[in-house]
């Protein structure tokens, strides 16, 4: 008896490309003004073409930079879709309107401040969320978890780097 063969027909294999995506934003903030806790840093963020052709991947890491030194800490409210049914500005409290709760993927807490170089990086690696969206970016909204008052008004930048399916 011949020795078994796989092939398409008995076997067939799956391969799944991964590509690395990332996309920076520079947030516009309110400068020389305190912000207070769960305030909104720069409105609602657009990470556009964050996704490939399938519309879907993995979050993995989330980096925000600051060039004056903070203290604070960040949430990263992640949605799938635009919450469109929310509004967001920067320095304000967003309050998350039930239409928007489905679009929702995750809420991510950043580590804390890190200031040993003069400027401020709060960084969360490897989380490992999977999403699927119906367009190719994701949106956020970062917020303070304390009361940090930027120099200028292009302090703040967010990366967002994924795995796309």
């Amino acid at each position: 008896m011949p020795a078994f063969q796989p092939n398409q027909t008995t076997a067939p294999q799956t391969f799944v490309l991964t590509r690395t995506a990332q996309v920076t934003v520079p947030l516009t903030v309110t400068a020389s003004s305190a912000y207070v806790a769960n305030n909104s840093v720069g409105g609602l963020i657009r990470f556009r073409n964050i996704t490939g052709p399938q519309q879907s991947g993995i979050v993995q890491n989330v980096t925000v930079l600051c060039q004056s030194v903070q203290t604070t800490g960040y949430k990263l409210y992640l949605f799938n879709d635009i919450p469109g049914s929310t509004p967001v500005a920067d320095k304000a409290t967003p309050s998350l309107n039930a239409a928007d709760l489905s679009k929702l993927l995750d809420v991510i807490t950043l580590g804390a401040a890190d200031s040993t170089l003069s400027k401020t990086i709060n960084v969360t690696n490897s989380i490992g969320r999977g999403f699927n969206t119906t367009t190719q970016a994701l949106y956020g909204i970062l917020v303070t978890t304390a009361t940090p008052t930027y120099t200028a008004v292009t302090d703040v930048t967010i990366i967002l780097t994924v795995l796309q399916d």
